[in-house]
């Protein structure tokens, strides 16, 4: 709260109170053993979207050995 310049004595919204916490997180969810068991959807079936395969050759960067030093290309050398 300090890093936001707030009154500590202002009143923090109930989601982040302790006992909120605690209640939201004291339900206990049943597995389903397999996907027969599930409930039928009224919803449409979701489709992922067609893959579009990119022109050209993707660019990879070289691995570099340690003894190679690094070209500067903004440089320019004094002749």
């Amino acid at each position: 709260m300090n890093y936001l310049n707030m009154d500590a004595s202002q009143p923090i919204s109930n989601c982040y109170r302790k006992e909120t916490y605690l209640k939201a997180d004291s339900y206990f969810i049943q597995p389903i053993p397999n996907m027969k068991m599930w409930p039928e959807s009224k919803n449409s079936i979701v489709e992922a979207p067609e893959v579009v395969k990119m022109f050209g050759r993707p660019k990879v960067n070289k691995r570099k050995e340690a003894v190679e030093v690094e070209k500067l290309e903004n440089c320019q050398s004094l002749v």
